[in-house]
């Protein structure tokens, strides 16, 4: 059903970028994008905000009066600064901008003003800004998004992963992740939240040879709904927006598939991005609905169409014949609980086969003949549930 290209092979330099972004926090690229990430990030801005004093209140219980002009005016000043060019005015710019999302114990209502005035001012001027004030707006938005939650950066982070730079997109996909959910309580997404959550399905396939991109995506999908504590989003909210997230998974799942047809035999870059979409399904498989669920089964029948053959071919690097060879196993467990959940008892048998025979030890033949037998039962447990499409899904 579908196949995969590698991804082009990093040089040493490379590594050494992809290690220090981590260690950063950053997003792992290559080259010369890399160092401009971390130098963004790792600039007296980001790091001296912490004790930046404020010129106003962040406790108001409203932001209508005055409070308020002083806090736009404060937002547009610093936006200009970062918009100038001058390097001294752009570290101040960051400075202002990322330290009202570094306060703890800012009023909600600040909070929400903050977020809606700074989603205004950058959003305004950000398509005319420079690649490296992009990825400063980047990382500034990213940075509210994660203390405020507030669903007005919408607008902005839309416009972030709706661009052509793998550096950018990796932030907004970043900066998405703690809004989505707020955005998606309706029964359909509009508005900043319909080109959102369209600009995250289509991140994977735009930057195809991108494991990072794919897992980024997941993760931007998925992380919010699945929290547990007092960070966890309330019931109610948690439950409208998992049914758009479950279409938005398997939407990003076939666009992978479908844009690596024709290359098989060669393992997917990010052969384990999968494994967090597979465990959102099973966790949140409670408020799918039937033709859901036989399309996470018909996802699971599919990649494994595709991965077994590839391990039973050889001559895979071992890291990669391990990495697919976790996909195949993590198939099989995700099979047998599906089949216990559905009383398919046929398709549990076999994928507790499979979840117990697709390890390294086991010669890749006869993984090979496991991992068919249970797509054949993933298939025809998913035809029973509701019918196969008969026309490929529309692209995102």
């Amino acid at each position: 059903m579908f196949s995969w290209r590698t991804s082009p092979a990093r040089s040493a330099s490379t590594t050494t970028s992809h290690r220090s972004a981590k260690q950063s926090g950053l997003p792992r690229f290559s080259g010369a994008l890399a160092a401009l990430l971390l130098a963004c990030a790792a600039m007296p801005g980001i790091a001296a905000a912490q004790s930046t004093k404020l010129p106003f209140s962040t406790e108001e219980a409203s932001y209508a009066g005055k409070s308020g002009e002083d806090v736009t005016r404060y937002v547009k000043a610093a936006v200009t600064d970062l918009e100038s060019g001058d390097e001294a005015k752009i570290v101040q710019a960051r400075v202002a901008l990322v330290a009202p999302a570094r306060v703890a114990a800012a009023a909600p209502a600040f909070n929400a003003f903050f977020a809606q005035q700074l989603s205004q001012t950058i959003g305004a001027s950000y398509d005319k800004l420079s690649l490296p004030a992009k990825l400063n707006a980047a990382i500034i938005v990213t940075e509210a998004a994660r203390k405020t939650r507030d669903p007005a950066l919408a607008p902005v982070i839309a416009k972030i992963t709706g661009e052509n730079s793998s550096g950018l997109v990796t932030w907004g996909l970043r900066a998405s992740a703690p809004i989505l959910p707020r955005l998606l309580q309706g029964n359909a997404p509009v508005g900043p939240g319909a080109d959102l959550l369209r600009n995250i399905v289509a991140a994977p396939t735009k930057f195809i040879e991108s494991g990072e991109i794919a897992q980024d995506a997941y993760d931007a999908l998925t992380t919010e709904v699945l929290k547990s504590g007092p960070d966890a989003l309330p019931t109610a909210a948690r439950n409208q927006a998992i049914p758009h997230l479950i279409t938005a998974v398997q939407d990003v799942m076939n666009a992978r598939l479908e844009a690596f047809k024709g290359n098989a035999g060669t393992p997917p870059p990010g052969p384990k991005a999968e494994l967090q979409a597979f465990r959102f399904l099973r966790l949140t498989a409670d408020l799918a609905t039937p033709p859901q669920t036989a399309e996470t089964l018909r996802g699971l029948a599919a990649m494994l169409n595709v991965v077994s053959p590839i391990i039973v071919a050889g001559g895979q690097p071992v890291q990669v014949d391990r990495d697919l060879r976790d996909v195949v196993k993590t198939i099989g467990a995700e099979a047998q609980i599906a089949g216990g959940k559905l009383k398919a008892d046929d398709l549990t048998a076999a994928g507790r086969e499979l979840s117990a025979n697709g390890g390294p030890g086991t010669p890749a033949a006869v993984l090979g003949n496991f991992a068919t037998k249970a797509a054949a039962q993933l298939e025809a447990t998913a035809n029973k549930l509701a019918p196969a499409p008969t026309t490929a899904p529309a692209k995102p």
